[in-house]
């Protein structure tokens, strides 16, 4: 049997250990596995072991030369019989002895000698007797002042340990992205970033009204979080508010609606004033499509044109192509041309197609109600001289239009030559017949190429300039004497206005003068004659009263069975003076001794005439030296005609002498003044 305690083996009957003294009773119960005995071998051989003392070599020869002698205490204690003298007896390994140690084994044996025992040394395994086979000398006071100790450290290692524990999770909480959003779910402060991740989360799980709440939380906190807001216009999608979906993806491109008003401007953020994402394509591609849903296709192709024109990404050219038809292809293009076109409009995709040639229509309303501005396309277009603009759509039967097609055409009819005369300017002792013809363009000189017929001549001789509506030249024209200033146009077949022709002739001879400021009514004079001289020379009015101011200043009408006069305040506070006379009666004797009945043919024969032609109304100017000087014979608006002569006499003021005929004979005449401002 082995000793429990020192493994000293066959351990006598009296089971008392013959080394250790240790009685059989006293040891530990063992277990199945015999690891209690073994641990508690370790223990107790590490109690008793002193610590190693070095030896020198003539301790070591005495060591190996000295008897194995037990201790008097080993002794004492047990009162057992010492061990054989001598540890090479040459006992074999596995007996009672224990086998020889070598060198260095004895000297890690070695181990110093309690002080009340003599010093021994010997190649001896020391074991300490059991604590229980000691007497007790350990004070019970100290032993409760350890107690205590031991669980004071152990309380402190505690809390300790909770502290830690709670820094590591509050920093979890706080700085994890986990945490934090378990933060925001408990209803506690978190980033912006907690919110939207934990919208995004409720989300994904259906909870939609939830999201809604995370993510309005969050843009409030972060405005500018273009993904989290794209999430949140799902939200709003999903959830079935379709407007304000709308309204945020507007917000990430264009903060300002096309119907703000100007408080509305003013009212925006600062941080929303410029669009949020400009760049961004997702956000029109979802306008597109959600346009696209509610059938506002010519808005959802616009969404998807000004997306491609933004941000350049390729799936807007891929969306237009796949959802509107292509738009209509014309036969030319919008250019310059010398001459009139047919435009021919044709659909690859065999739609129907909708056009204008509105040019003041803009071309984004076009887009959106090409119904409602155009129409349909059934032949070629013929456009002429002048400048045109083309919209055109294709629509699908869906009602799904394409690109506008924006096409501007000019086409400039070439000038036609200016007319020629076959007499040279100059100056002619007789009047004589200039006649006229179409001039011929340098162009058609060298290549001898045909321009478009001249149809017509029109010409003037009072130096005004000769347009379409001037009189037209049938037959030669016979000048009158004095300076005349001959000008003329062509007109060809297709309505193309030459160039004008301008020469200058002069005929010698007595020229009547034209009406001047020495032309007066008998006894009077315009702007002088005060009211107080006419009322005595011819009586006082049958009525006077106020009339329209007359340049600013006050008037008085004075009305006589004859006619009238006006007169008119100059100064404040002076005497009206004549300005106006219009009269029926003979007595009045005009200009040139003129008078109420004379025949047109001695009024005009008593101004000068230049025998310019008349106009198909029978109208003509009599005389026109662009100086504002001018006698007109014309028709009146009720079919009566009429000879008005006109001189300036300053900057802002002119006379007029005009006669007004019935049966060519003069039923009254009007000699005034206008004032200017």
């Amino acid at each position: 049997m082995e000793c429990s305690f020192c493994g000293m083996a066959n351990m006598p009957s009296d089971r008392v250990c013959a080394r250790c003294g240790q009685s059989l009773s006293d040891a530990p119960r063992l277990d199945q596995a015999g690891e209690s005995i073994y641990v508690r071998r370790q223990e107790f051989s590490a109690e008793l072991t002193p610590k190693a003392t070095p030896l020198d070599a003539d301790a070591m020869k005495h060591a190996a030369a000295a008897p194995y002698e037990m201790p008097a205490h080993y002794s004492a204690i047990s009162g057992a019989s010492a061990p054989p003298t001598s540890r090479r007896s040459g006992t074999k390994r596995g007996q009672s002895d224990p086998p020889p140690l070598r060198t260095q084994e004895r000297q890690e044996r070695v181990r110093p000698i309690p002080p009340e025992q003599p010093a021994r040394v010997g190649p001896v395994r020391v074991r300490r007797v059991p604590e229980r086979a000691r007497p007790k000398t350990t004070d019970r006071k100290v032993s409760l002042y350890q107690s205590r100790v031991n669980i004071g450290m152990l309380l402190l290692l505690v809390l300790v340990s909770l502290l830690v524990v709670a820094g590591v999770g509050y920093l979890v909480l706080t700085r994890s992205p986990a945490g934090q959003m378990q933060l925001a779910a408990w209803g506690y402060e978190a980033p912006a970033s907690a919110y939207w991740q934990l919208g995004d989360s409720q989300l994904r799980e259906g909870y939609v009204s939830k999201a809604l709440e995370y993510f309005q939380k969050a843009s409030e906190m972060e405005p500018g979080k273009v993904d989290g807001l794209l999430l949140m216009g799902t939200a709003y999608e999903r959830d079935g508010q379709q407007e304000k979906a709308i309204e945020l993806y507007k917000s990430l491109i264009d903060p300002l609606r096309e119907d703000a008003t100007d408080e509305e401007k003013a009212a925006l953020p600062k941080d929303r004033a410029a669009p949020i994402a400009p760049g961004h394509p997702e956000a029109y591609a979802r306008l597109a499509t959600m346009l696209r849903d509610e059938n506002k296709h010519s808005e959802a192709l616009a969404m998807m044109e000004l997306g491609y024109e933004k941000t350049g990404a390729e799936q807007f050219t891929n969306m237009i192509h796949n959802y509107a038809p292509q738009q209509p292809e014309p036969s030319k293009i919008g250019a310059r041309y010398n001459e009139e076109i047919t435009l021919e409009l044709k659909s690859l995709d065999e739609c129907k197609i909708l056009y204008t040639r509105d040019s003041n229509l803009d071309k984004a309303e076009f887009g959106k109600n090409p119904a409602l501005y155009g129409t349909e396309y059934t032949e070629p277009l013929a456009i002429g001289e002048g400048t045109v603009r083309v919209l055109a759509v294709a629509v699908q039967e869906n009602g799904v239009p394409s690109k506008v097609m924006d096409e501007t055409y000019t086409v400039l009819y070439p000038t036609p030559n200016a007319p020629k005369a076959n007499i040279a300017p100059g100056k002619y002792e007789k009047a004589p017949l200039v006649s006229l013809r179409p001039g011929e363009t340098e162009e058609e000189k060298k290549n001898k190429t045909k321009m478009p017929t001249i149809v017509e001549i029109h010409y003037t001789v009072d130096n005004t300039p000769a347009t379409k509506y001037s009189p037209l030249y049938e037959t030669p024209i016979r000048l009158g004497l004095g300076k005349t200033v001959l000008r003329a146009i062509a007109v060809d077949e297709r309505g193309k206005v030459s160039y004008e022709m301008n020469v200058s002739y002069e005929v010698k001879g007595a020229v009547k003068p034209m009406f001047k400021k020495e032309d007066v009514f008998s006894g009077l004079e315009l702007m002088k004659t005060t009211m107080d001289q006419f009322t005595k020379a011819h009586g006082q009015p049958d009525s006077s009263e106020p009339t329209d101011d007359i340049g600013g200043h006050a008037a008085i009408k004075a009305s006589y069975g004859w006619g009238h006069a006006v007169f008119v305040e100059t100064e404040e506070g002076g005497k009206p003076v004549l300005c106006e006379l219009t009269t029926t009666s003979t007595s009045f004797t005009g200009p040139r001794g003129l008078k109420v009945g004379d025949s047109s043919e001695k009024i005009i024969e008593s101004f000068r005439d230049y025998g310019g032609p008349t106009n198909d109304k029978g109208e003509r100017v009599l005389y026109n030296n662009g100086l504002d000087n001018l006698g007109v014979y014309k028709q009146e608006d009720d079919g009566s005609y009429a000879i008005h002569y006109y001189y300036p006499r300053s900057k802002n003021e002119y006379a007029e002498l005009s006669f007004y005929l019935k049966d060519g004979v003069a039923k009254s005449v009007s000699w005034l003044r206008y004032l200017g401002n």
